[in-house]
């Protein structure tokens, strides 16, 4: 190679260096920077969940009572369900100030949930009314009525679900999430109803 075509080179070099990042450059930079933004959002995201996993492993389970038989002598049955308080919740509503349903059992595999979770900070709520049978081992099925009312949801009007609705914990999961997740807004706007072990 000649001097003067290695000087030449080595002069578009320098000024391609000295000028700055060039537009492709900058590009990357930026998609560099977006990518390293949302890895540490996924990062806190999965730390929250972590700590809310625990937090609901903290949750005391409380003993279910034995029943009695027709001849008056306790039957010990083994329920999919812990009968008292349950720890109740919508995301939109919050984790952190749960509401309760109280779980009874009305017989033949049949177990009446009733309960609520209303907001600290403004007139937002969740109802949940109804019968839960056991599909499996992990899955309810649900019978009743499922309510709830946000501020920046739905055009702020109450949405209502009907069952039947589904019920499961899949995973390691500690609450059962019902499964009819969209939002009576429709699109992609999803609602996770929570019922805790």
């Amino acid at each position: 190679m000649s001097q003067r075509i290695f000087l030449s080179l080595l002069a578009i070099a320098f000024i391609q260096w000295s000028c700055g990042p060039c537009e492709g450059c900058s590009a990357m930079t930026e998609k560099e920077e977006a990518l390293a933004e949302r890895e540490a959002a996924l990062d806190e995201r999965e730390a929250a969940l972590e700590e809310r996993e625990a937090a609901i492993a903290e949750w005391k389970v409380e003993e279910v009572p034995a029943e009695e038989d027709e001849t008056g002598e306790e039957e010990s049955i083994e329920h999919p369900i812990r009968l008292g308080a349950h720890r109740l919740t919508l995301q939109w509503i919050g984790w952190d100030d749960p509401g309760t349903a109280e779980v009874s059992y009305e017989g033949d595999s049949r177990y009446r949930i009733v309960g609520e979770q209303r907001s600290v900070d403004n007139d937002d709520y969740l109802t949940i009314d109804g019968i839960l049978t056991p599909k499996d081992e992990r899955t309810f099925v649900f019978e009743g009525t499922v309510a709830y009312q946000v501020s920046h949801n739905n055009g702020g009007e109450v949405c209502v679900k009907e069952g039947p609705l589904h019920f499961r914990a899949s995973g390691q999961r500690q609450y059962w999430r019902m499964q009819e997740k969209t939002n009576c807004e429709g699109g992609m706007l999803t609602d996770y109803v929570d019922i805790y072990f």
